[in-house]
């Protein structure tokens, strides 16, 4: 992340499926005050009460931001996977022909990709759908975790879909000074919300946080507007969510 207003290109590439060929792609930082500038606008736009869910909403599946007082709990997607290969994300996926509800959705898909049983969370909220990359509408719900954090991360088992999972600690990611804008030049050209987050600020399932994560895309989209909701009238989030 540049912090003195400088452009910096980063270089990332995403491998497909069979890991033959991979996509490079070209992040050009923008200055971090025209971002706080920006955070300001977004944060300003949006509502401090969590949506209720509307039969309008065009959404197909529900992702779960799962929290505590003092933790958001993140997985690494597989690089086996089909989809988001090797990205932060949170616990989720597509809702089922019978499944009406974000909340179906993200019971499910916490009990499929933890092995820890649904009543270890408590829905108490969704956001506004949030469009992945693919052009999915996806519904985030925010859930509290209701047992202790580092139990529930040791006796979390992945289905496949995921590789690393990690309780990062409010406090590295609650400020604007933490997240840049990056325009992303493939085949379009479109910008997106980054973090890093590096080894040794998380605790992680399998003890082993030696190593930096960068959380952009759909998923840092969701965790922006979550922390909208409590956003005041500063430039910083003064408490943890």
């Amino acid at each position: 992340m540049n912090t003195k207003g400088v452009n910096v290109s980063l270089h990332a590439r995403v491998w497909n499926h069979g890991g033959s060929k991979c996509l490079q792609k070209t992040f050009v930082m923008e200055k971090l005050s025209d971002c706080l500038y920006k955070f300001k606008l977004m944060m300003k736009s949006h509502e401090l009460d969590f949506p209720l869910f509307d039969d309008g909403w065009s959404w197909s599946g529900a992702s779960v931001l799962l929290r505590t007082d003092e933790h958001l709990i993140l997985i690494k997607r597989s690089l086996s996977m089909p989809t988001h290969p090797g990205q932060m994300a949170f616990i989720g996926g597509h809702k089922k022909s019978d499944e009406s509800h974000p909340y179906e959705v993200a019971m499910r898909e916490f009990e499929e990709e933890s092995s820890h049983h649904r009543n270890a969370i408590k829905c108490i909220g969704m956001l506004r759908p949030v469009y992945t990359a693919k052009g999915q509408p996806i519904v985030p719900v925010v859930a509290e975790l209701l047992m202790d954090v580092e139990k529930f991360l040791d006796h979390a088992k992945s289905n496949g879909e995921w590789d690393h999972m990690i309780a990062l600690p409010w406090d590295k990611i609650n400020r604007p000074e933490f997240w840049n804008f990056a325009e992303v030049r493939s085949h379009t050209t479109y910008q997106i919300l980054m973090t890093t987050i590096a080894a040794k600020s998380y605790l992680h399932h399998a003890k082993q946080n030696d190593a930096d994560f960068v959380l952009w895309g759909a998923t840092a989209r969701m965790l922006w507007t979550y922390l909208a909701l409590y956003y005041q009238s500063s430039s910083r989030f003064n408490h943890a969510p």
